[in-house]
């Protein structure tokens, strides 16, 4: 009888063992599933670049206000305004920003850009 329970124990020890590796192995495997579910949903970046005509800046100081307030947004990935030049070149993630909300960021901060 005392050998029946010592050999009801280690199998209940390797039991422990065995459902706390399964345990582990099957939470590896739920992490791994979710990260490549959620490489799947990323969006590809799809980088365009575009010079904006821009009314209304006169020197450094607009330049620098545009720069600031437009690199806010979502999806700018540089911008350069110019006011000699009256534009500003903008690269941008058009996945995540299009080029009529980029106008509309721009005229939001009181200068006058239209789509080029």
């Amino acid at each position: 009888m005392m050998n029946d329970l010592k050999i009801i124990h280690k199998l209940n020890d390797w039991g422990k063992i065995i459902l706390g590796g399964t345990s582990i192995v099957l939470l590896f495997f739920a992490f791994y599933c979710a990260e490549k579910s959620d490489q799947s949903k990323k969006t590809e970046a799809i980088i365009s670049e575009v010079t904006i005509p821009i009314q209304g800046m006169t020197c450094g100081s607009c330049e620098h206000h545009i720069e600031t307030e437009v690199k806010r947004k979502e999806g700018i990935v540089e911008i350069n305004a110019d006011h000699e030049k009256a534009s500003a070149y903008v690269k941008y993630d058009s996945s995540k920003i299009s080029l009529d909300e980029l106008v509309a960021a721009i005229n939001e901060t009181g200068y006058k850009a239209t789509k080029p």
